[in-house]
């Protein structure tokens, strides 16, 4: 479905991000269940959870990856926000040549055409070679630590950590 200035809807862009970005990470235990904008995540054993959101740019037809972990024990309103309002604490933008991190790169998104050929031609592969493998190096709150980037997250962290590394 289009928008009258020839867009694709928002519904619309939510079942391709799901359809394309499931192919992509389902198999590597990912779900967007409990979502209502297509924000696929997981949880580790060491109680964080990883997230994979397509970013839209407010004023443009674009969108980025965003990639990162996050633990309950950041936010006490964790279990109210996930997953669709829960706030990136770290750098997680994906990027096809840097990985993850600091700098983003954007992907079409105004047309159903152009977003899918843009998700093939280098999202999937952003997925695979940056976001997946970035996240699996993330599975405990030591792992997490050094990550994080939100001042009121990091105090947070450190208080958690404080037990665990005596």
């Amino acid at each position: 479905m289009l928008t009258k200035s020839g867009q694709i809807s928002t519904a619309k862009r939510y079942r391709l991000v799901e359809q394309c970005f499931g192919s992509a990470l389902e198999s590597h235990g990912f779900t967007t269940d409990n979502s209502k904008t297509a924000v696929f995540w997981r949880k580790t054993e060491g109680n964080i959870y990883h997230y994979v959101v397509a970013w839209r740019a407010k004023r443009s037809p674009k969108y980025d990856i965003l990639a990162f972990a996050h633990s309950p024990l950041l936010d006490e309103e964790f279990s109210e926000k996930h997953p669709d309002n829960i706030g990136c604490p770290m750098h997680g933008h994906v990027h096809s040549k840097r990985g993850v991190g600091f700098r983003s790169e954007k992907l079409f998104c105004r047309t159903e055409e152009g977003f899918l050929r843009d998700f093939e031609k280098r999202g999937r592969a952003m997925l695979s070679e940056h976001a997946v493998p970035f996240l699996d190096k993330i599975q405990t709150l030591n792992d997490l630590a050094p990550l994080i980037t939100a001042v009121g997250a990091k105090e947070k962290l450190n208080k958690a950590l404080q037990p665990i590394n005596g």
